[in-house]
């Protein structure tokens, strides 16, 4: 129904804090047969660390009184956590929305929304689809500041000419090791093993490594609460 109204629509409530953003992953995870070109799922805004935003608090320019706003209590992430939900809406095509005075945030957010990497993976469409990519490994994510948080996903979305993505994020309390293994691969890539891979690092902008069959590759030392790793693989011929 969604297409017929317009070209993106809402799939869960407010994502105003991680945990809150966490469960829109969790909800887009069934959806990816609805996306496609004209047509996609929009998990909500870039929410940011809350400097820039509309809170009078923090912008000479803002419109609310944060005090006065219940819901917007623990509102938004820390940087980490704006730079895994940045990873997240490329992997799953989401519509990149910045909900910040981009002439306010820090350098920090600034290098994580211009990152042309990250943004070339949520603009890239492999023809024929699928257009939004899907989790891999794991189940839901939850977080919460005072409680803490669970979950570890592995995302992946191919992408044109071979290339894939793939995303990892913990939301455990400490750092971890988080696998692509040779399942994981099967069911981004089907059961190719003629192939061999470069994988580059999108956030530390630089080549890591190869992937050949049986194919598995594992993020190290992913930080907790909101730790992200992502990487782009192409074809070794190219």
């Amino acid at each position: 129904m969604g297409d017929r109204l317009g070209n993106s629509w809402r799939i869960a409530g407010d994502g105003t804090n991680w945990g809150a953003l966490s469960n829109c992953i969790n909800e887009n995870s069934q959806l990816q047969t609805y996306a496609r070109p004209g047509a996609w799922n929009d998990p909500d805004l870039l929410q940011g660390t809350g400097i820039g935003s509309n809170d009078k608090a923090t912008n000479p320019m803002g419109c609310f009184d944060k005090a006065l706003i219940p819901q917007a209590d623990n509102w938004y992430q820390t940087e980490q956590q704006s730079r895994a939900q940045f990873s997240m809406w490329a992997v799953m095509s989401a519509p990149l929305l910045i909900s910040a005075d981009v002439g306010q945030v820090s350098a920090y957010s600034l290098e994580t929304w211009s990152n042309q990497e990250i943004i070339a993976v949520n603009q890239e469409l492999r023809p024929g689809g699928p257009y939004q990519g899907a989790r891999l490994v794991g189940g839901n994510l939850t977080f919460d500041k005072t409680k803490g948080g669970s979950g570890m996903n592995v995302w992946g979305k191919l992408l044109p000419e071979g290339d894939f993505a793939l995303v990892f994020v913990n939301n455990e309390g400490q750092a971890m090791d988080l696998t692509c293994d040779q399942k994981c691969f099967t069911d981004l890539i089907g059961d190719t093993t003629s192939d061999t891979y470069t994988v580059r690092d999108m956030w530390a902008h630089k080549d890591v490594g190869s992937l050949k069959a049986p194919y598995s590759w594992t993020a190290h030392s992913i930080p907790a609460h909101g730790g992200v790793a992502a990487f782009r693989a192409a074809p070794a011929y190219r």
